[in-house]
């Protein structure tokens, strides 16, 4: 009861209401009703598009075609301008996968490829092999451990995209035939409203999608055919319906799903206005996403999921919006390409030289569209079309990021670049902020929740340098996997920052649920030419021990990185903080340091523990890749884990404690002498010192109350 009444607290009972409503229809048998099985007939052109002649259908694609990001009218300046972009190993990786399809093997979340066979099997779960039943998606059990996301990946016809590109780089039929093949054999297998593909409103959208583009990308191959397009017409009339009938639940959820549904139900009614739903589809549509982007991207930029990989999908789902609307004359408003402006300022703010973001908060592998041959972690050509949509500004010189603006901006881009420069970032609504210099860039996590919380990890902090994530956030690798992988690496021990009596920061829900949201709060920032300071604390552990956790990041000439951690409260309490240093090894180590490698070079990990102003002896372990925990693993894709040193560090003394940690990046630094209340360390020929706040210390003071950097 306690838990439902905070659980209220948080949501709001409006929302309660709405959530209890939809239970109530599932578990009543409305969505039976509302979305009942059927066979295709159903959906026949005489009904959904009852005005239409249809021998008129192909006249009336190639019109529509004409407003669509590329038609057969201007395919032929796409290719050029792709072909510049694209290097010949970028073109023949494009074949391979669309050669793969046609032998059976699927890329499933970017990086694995499994064989599912020719035609694919559509219903068998790609990793445990079982064939998941064709029963009305209402009523499709609860598969236990079985990830649904395994057979949505396949339905989401991410390769058409690779087939599409595929065709206008070779001009072969092949490709074309190959996708309308894929699309009758997903016709035949999932007739309306049966099985695990029309579950989820979003994943018809994502099939929509990418059924759009292939279908006026091949309109004029010879493989499509009138017969064909009527066919995928109708069928995208039944994905219309089925994503109107239940969106209300999408924006429910106050994420990704509702802008992405309301995605797909725009486009289906904008490119195909001869449907008799079309004009209500698209004025859905455009106000649903009119609505949820001044409601989820916050007035900092940050995006209300906490989640790098979300926040891209969101900035290519407006971007889509936002050029298609423009392209076909049905402009959004200013206040929308404005928030899609700030989401694009503020992932390129936290993104490294080298595209790749933190490995930060909930990551299924979700993207919208893969029109580019980056690596999956590159988010550039994102943020590069997302500015391109939004400001009609060019940020990165010419590369392989250049693909989507070929593919989806009808205007010439110019050569000019004009990137916004890189600052210290204080977003303050989603509570991230960065430390930059040159070589090394630091984000740290410090939210008051406005929205639910994703991952337990207050306070954890990520550390570049030279383009390498020496330490950083462990990733996600399945939401939905046996013990202790259901989601397991979204806990507190899993983070860099401190773990208290084994306690997660808040308590864990069912399923993406947590109770009692901690709060963070910045409690001082300060930048001078040489040293920046961060300090911030959060709650999560007073409601049930009393305790602060309040920490210190510090950056000194560009070379040393200090974490000053101060557990604040009473009694003896047992304290663990596991860094996480992925692609590095452990070199060698001492009584409370450790030596790593990593591809940006060698680096030292230092840690000094203070019980009541006592220096006390911290246990140090090092784990990679841990049979049965998420210790020593690191996720940067769904579904794919690697092993990755990770230093535990735990005590268990009575409090207040002060724990230290220097990290420094240069050979030339020797650190000469720590007290609880006193740094003193050499950096090349400069000598830094601080004083820190004795314990107590009022809550208005700061952790660092005075630094010097002199001459040696």
């Amino acid at each position: 009861m306690r838990q439902v009444l905070n659980f209220v607290r948080q949501m709001g009972p409006g929302w309660i209401a709405r959530r209890a409503t939809y239970s109530l229809r599932r578990q009543t048998g409305w969505f039976e009703r509302r979305f009942p099985l059927a066979d295709w007939t159903r959906y026949q052109l005489a009904s959904v598009a009852p005005d239409l002649s249809p021998d008129r259908l192909m006249k009336h694609l190639e019109e529509a075609g004409e407003r669509f990001f590329i038609s057969t009218k201007n395919s032929e300046q796409r290719k050029t301008r792709l072909n510049e972009i694209l290097s010949k190993e970028s073109i023949g990786e494009i074949i391979r996968e669309t050669e793969a399809a046609r032998s059976g093997m699927f890329r499933f979340f970017s990086h694995k490829e499994i064989e599912m066979g020719w035609p694919p099997r559509w219903h068998q779960h790609a990793e445990s092999k079982i064939e998941w039943p064709r029963a009305h998606w209402n009523n499709l059990p609860d598969m236990g451990e079985q990830d649904v996301k395994w057979l949505w990946e396949i339905g989401r016809f991410t390769v058409a995209y690779s087939l599409a590109r595929a065709y206008l780089l070779t001009g072969e039929n092949s490709h074309a035939e190959t996708f309308w093949q894929l699309v009758e054999s997903f016709r035949e297998e999932n007739p309306p409203n049966a099985g695990a593909h029309w579950m989820c409103g979003q994943e018809c959208a994502f099939r929509s999608l990418a059924w759009c583009f292939s279908l006026f990308s091949m309109l004029d191959a010879p493989s499509t055919t009138s017969a064909r397009a009527r066919m995928l017409v109708e069928m995208l009339a039944a994905h219309g319906e089925r994503i109107e009938g239940n969106i209300g639940f999408a924006v429910l959820q106050k994420n990704n799903h509702a802008i992405n549904e309301a995605l797909g139900l725009w486009t289906i009614g904008a490119m195909f206005p001869f449907l008799h739903s079309a004009a209500r589809w698209e004025a859905k549509g455009r106000e649903i996403l009119e609505r949820e982007a001044a409601r989820q991207i916050y007035d900092d930029g940050s995006y209300i999921q906490h989640s790098m990989n979300y926040h891209r999908l969101i900035l290519q789902s407006y971007s889509w919006a936002i050029l298609l609307g423009r392209m076909s004359g049905r402009e959004f408003s200013s206040a929308l390409r404005e928030r899609l402006s700030l989401a694009a300022r503020f992932l390129y703010q936290t993104t490294d030289e080298s595209g790749r973001a933190p490995n930060y908060g909930s990551n299924d592998g979700a993207i919208l569209f893969r029109l580019d041959s980056s690596d999956f972690n590159d988010y550039r050509p994102a943020i590069a079309l997302a500015f391109w949509a939004s400001e009609k500004k060019r940020i990165y010189p010419q590369g392989l990021w250049d693909e989507p603006i070929a593919w989806m901006c009808g205007e010439e881009v110019p050569e000019q670049v004009d990137p916004p420069a890189r600052v210290d970032l204080a977003a303050e609504m989603g509570g991230y902020y960065t430390i930059r210099s040159n070589e090394t860039w630091a984000m740290i996590r410090c939210s008051y929740y406005l929205d639910r919380p994703a991952q337990a990890d207050m306070l954890s902090v990520d550390l570049w340098w030279r383009g390498a994530n020496i330490v950083a956030d462990p990733g996600t690798y399945s939401y939905n996997s046996p013990p202790p992988w259901n989601n397991g690496l979204s806990l507190t021990g899993a983070h860099n920052t401190i773990q208290v009596d084994g306690l997660d920061q808040m308590e864990r829900g069912p399923r993406f649920t947590w109770f009692h949201w901690n709060r963070g709060k910045v409690t001082r920032r300060r930048t001078t030419e040489k040293i920046k300071i961060f300090e911030g604390e959060q709650d999560g552990y007073r409601r049930r021990l009393g305790i602060i956790h309040r920490r210190a990041l510090m950056l000194v000439d560009e070379k040393l990185w200090i974490i000053i951690d101060d557990i604040r409260g009473e009694g003896e309490h047992h304290l663990s903080s596991q860094w996480v240093f992925p692609k590095s090894t452990v070199e060698s180590r001492s009584p409370n340091s450790f030596r790593l490698r990593s591809s940006s070079g060698d680096f030292t990990v230092s840690f000094f523990t203070f019980a009541n102003g006592i220096s006390i002896a911290t246990r140090l372990e090092t784990v990679c890749g841990s049979a049965d925990s998420t210790r020593g693993w690191f996720s940067d894709r769904y579904f794919h884990r690697e092993p990755s040193p990770a230093v535990i560090a735990s005590d268990h003394c009575a409090l207040p404690v002060r724990r230290i940690t220097l990290i420094p990046l240069s050979e030339d630094t020797i650190i000469e002498s720590i007290h609880s209340t006193e740094i003193k360390v050499l950096i090349g020929a400069n000598r830094f010192s601080a004083q820190i706040a004795a314990f107590p210390y009022s809550h208005e003071s700061s952790i660092i109350l005075a630094t010097k950097l002199e001459s040696a």
